[in-house]
């Protein structure tokens, strides 16, 4: 009966996490002085995910080992940072985990939030 309930909950955690995640993206939830996060197409030097690189670079890491640790290619992460391409639920939740911080946080939903 657990395992069929732990299957459930993993199930909704992880549909309830891509609903409000594309809700954020779709400018509902993220104030205007928040990271750009939006359906447009974004170019240049911005960063759609500014809190992710900044802690990658706090910890030290390259992009190459970010990359590695993540199990995607560096240009991924590229694509991911100036938009190009949409960051999966999936290596949020990684991300968030291997930091030992919200999701929230690395999306710039929570602004009272450090990192550990």
């Amino acid at each position: 009966m657990w395992k069929t309930v732990k299957k459930i909950f993993a199930h909704f955690e992880k549909n309830f996490l891509f609903a409000l995640l594309t809700f954020a993206r779709n400018g509902h939830i993220l104030s205007a002085d928040g990271p750009k996060m939006s359906n447009e197409p974004v170019g240049g030097d911005t960063l759609v995910l500014p809190i992710i690189e900044a802690e990658r670079i706090k910890r030290q890491m390259s992009r190459d080992d970010f990359a590695k640790s993540i199990g995607v290619s560096r240009r991924t992460i590229s694509n991911w940072q100036n938009g190009s391409t949409e960051l999966p639920l999936s290596k949020l939740l990684m991300i968030a985990r291997m930091w030992d911080c919200s999701t929230d946080y690395l999306l710039g939903l929570d602004t009272g939030q450090t990192s550990a």
